[in-house]
């Protein structure tokens, strides 16, 4: 067994340490944004992406907050994080897998999704389905799976005194997974429903057909659900394919949150191991991609029938976490986002719903969301609120507000053993090493006013606007474009 980037220092059990995990999440998952009036046409120069010396160095970390009682072990290629958790009776694990939408293959989209479904669901294929949820509920256990443009994952979440009983079920399921027609039919029907449920929602359909456009030809485009024609398609050889792609050591990672004691926490990893649950092959690596082409900013008009009002998403190409303007981002797009909500909803009613984001993978976006009956002015107010701040309207009173309101809306969300389970094995996906969580911690408590208009100013450009509205109810021409 080999041990690399240990973090001894005890977990600090309290309201301090948890309320750095908060932030830190907020780090990879923020929301705001905003845009800027220029002439129509006009191109502003695209940011590149920051060259790998240029890319914030991993700091030493002094006084690690989130990773305090974090250790990262490798068992045999496998790599273990396991964060420990005295006094907590309850256990987050699972095995997450990286390279998400670059391993998919377009002709069978949803493949990896569904026969995630399928395993969960089903479980092991010496057992009924009957039996495998029996098994977990007479535990008041949970097994799920999801699958993502930056991972996959088949989680547990239990008692101490049953995490065995549940880790030996995941691991069962992993090795011989029940793809019996009938649940590959159900869950195919579950998925087919999702996705024409998010077609037919003008909210869920612009997401949509924003990323797609956005991110044309790219893998990011895709969606985890996959098509109508290419779920429509599936049958078991398709998810086993799938299945066979992921369980690979070296795409896998076993991330624990529990009081797990050393020993505990190998032999959860020994299961997967000596049963040949991940076997040590080189899996297949696409061909890396280029850079995101630059672009002009642009307005792509989509007619829709019967809709009341238009629906307006803007994506603009944005900085990884582990990027220098990450965190100043982070904090410009929070401020705009409240001001959008005052200078569009409160003071000049132009829309119930007025907001802005920003991404949380590496090959980042950001956005802005507006919907409204008048959607070329409200969006013209959004573009002068960003320009006001750039232009000098942020204080250090407005950066220390962002947050301790960061603080105290995403505390509650990470007391939960699997939430932080989820973090640490999304900091392990975007930046292949958890100590990114308290470096940005670091990183985001210093942001100055500055940075933020610098960041602000820099990434908020080229914005490609996609408006979902009924025919003729808007003017391509009179959206302002930054």
């Amino acid at each position: 067994m080999k041990r690399s980037n240990p973090f001894p220092r005890p977990l600090r059990a309290c309201r301090p340490a948890l309320a750095a995990l908060a932030l830190a999440a907020l780090a990879i998952a923020a929301s705001a944004c905003g845009g800027s009036p220029t002439p129509p046409g006009t191109a502003a120069p695209a940011p590149a992406a920051a060259p790998l010396e240029q890319r914030l160095a991993l700091p030493d970390i002094a006084e690690p907050m989130i990773t305090a009682g974090t250790t990262v072990l490798e068992i045999e290629g496998l790599q273990v994080v396991h964060r420990r958790t005295p006094g907590n009776d309850v256990v987050a694990a699972g095995v997450f897998f990286t390279g998400g939408a670059r391993h998919w293959r377009p002709e069978t989209l949803g493949d990896e999704r569904l026969a995630l479904q399928v395993l969960a669901a089903a479980g092991p294929a010496h057992l009924t389905k009957d039996e495998f949820q029996a098994a977990i509920d007479a535990r008041g256990a949970t097994i799920s799976a999801a699958s993502g443009r930056e991972f996959a994952s088949v989680a547990a979440v239990s008692l101490i005194d049953d995490f065995d009983t549940i880790w030996a079920l995941l691991v069962d399921a992993l090795e011989a997974p029940d793809l019996h027609p009938d649940e590959i039919a159900l869950q195919r029907a579950r998925q087919l429903t999702r996705i024409r449920s998010e077609l037919d929602d003008p909210d869920s359909a612009i997401s949509i057909l924003a990323r797609r456009s956005f991110f044309a030809g790219r893998p990011a485009a895709w969606s985890p659900l996959g098509t109508l024609e290419t779920v429509d398609a599936l049958g078991a050889r398709d998810l086993a394919v799938a299945l066979d792609a992921l369980l690979v050591r070296d795409r896998a990672r076993l991330v624990l949150v529990g009081d797990l004691d050393p020993h505990h926490v190998q032999r959860a990893a020994r299961a997967l191991l000596d049963r040949g649950v991940l076997p040590a092959r080189t899996p297949s690596e696409p061909a890396p991609l280029p850079p995101l082409p630059d672009r002009a900013p642009t307005v792509e008009v989509i007619p829709r029938e019967g809709l009341p009002t238009a629906y307006v998403l803007g994506y603009f190409a944005a900085p990884a976490p582990d990027h220098p303007d990450h965190a100043a981002l982070t904090v410009g797009v929070r401020l705009l986002s409240d001001r959008f909500f005052e200078e569009v909803r409160t003071r000049r009613n132009l829309s119930y719903a007025v907001s802005a984001g920003l991404g949380r993978i590496r090959e980042n976006v950001g956005w802005l969301y507006v919907t409204s009956t008048r959607p070329e002015e409200a969006l013209t107010v959004m573009i002068e609120t960003v320009e006001a701040l750039v232009a000098g309207a942020v204080s250090e009173q407005d950066v220390a507000e962002q947050v301790e309101s960061a603080l105290t809306a995403l505390y509650m969300g990470l007391q939960a053993n699997q939430a932080q389970a989820s973090m640490l094995a999304r900091w392990l996906a975007v930046t292949g090493d958890v100590r990114w969580a308290d470096a940005h911690l670091e990183r985001f408590r210093a942001v100055t006013p500055d940075e933020v208009r610098h960041a602000v100013d820099r990434w908020l450009r080229n914005v490609h606007l996609v408006v979902l509205a009924a025919p003729g109810a808007v003017d391509a021409d009179a959206f302002p474009l930054r």
